[in-house]
């Protein structure tokens, strides 16, 4: 049969024994992680070069300051456009095909560093009639108006297109069901 536990002992952690114990867990665990924690240190050894630390110290130190001033910023209208803007631009970039942008904008730039010397050039004289039909002779600008027909073209249906759904919007709203047709009374 057990005996009754008459007694508890209770030993009582010397506090110089607990810290080596902790110390001796973290030496080892640097130990273990020794490659990553010397990244992390570089990392933020830079970090403190560059004044980032102290930037990001005072934030947080301000940090409801700071917050009271994005709050109103945010607020303001005209960030609630750009915000909506950069919205839209990131969307548009991601529906444009990769090559046709960097061919696209390869175009630019090569019109721009053409049209950069013709700014230059102290001799450039306007260009009439004949120059523009005579310039129409040249494939490059054959090809340069066919993008842009091309471009004008897909701009004016989508254009179309959003005029027409915002009419037809519109007339639902106003609960006509007319659709942008209008009728007379004759009195």
């Amino acid at each position: 049969m057990a005996r009754p536990i008459s007694e508890i002992e209770f030993t009582a952690h010397d506090p110089a024994v607990l810290e080596a114990q902790a110390l001796g867990e973290i030496l080892s665990a640097v130990a273990q992680h020794k490659k990553p924690l010397i990244q992390f240190m570089d990392i933020v050894h830079e970090l403190h070069k560059f004044g980032i630390l102290d930037a990001l110290e005072a934030l947080l130190k301000n940090r409801h300051q700071v917050g009271v001033i994005g709050i109103a910023q945010l607020n303001d209208s005209g960030m609630q456009h750009i915000l909506k803007n950069v919205i839209l631009a990131t969307q548009f970039l991601g529906k444009v095909e990769p090559t046709s942008l960097d061919n696209m904008l390869k175009g630019v730039l090569s019109g721009m560093e053409r049209a950069g010397g013709q700014v230059a050039d102290s001799n450039n004289k306007p260009v009439g009639m004949f120059g523009m039909i005579r310039a129409m002779g040249d494939e490059d600008v054959r090809s340069a108006l066919g993008f842009m027909l091309n471009f004008l073209t897909g701009m004016g249906s989508q254009i179309k297109q959003n005029n027409a759904q915002a009419q037809n919007s519109q007339g639902q709203k106003d609960g006509s069901g007319t659709h942008g047709t209008q009728h007379q009374h004759v009195h």
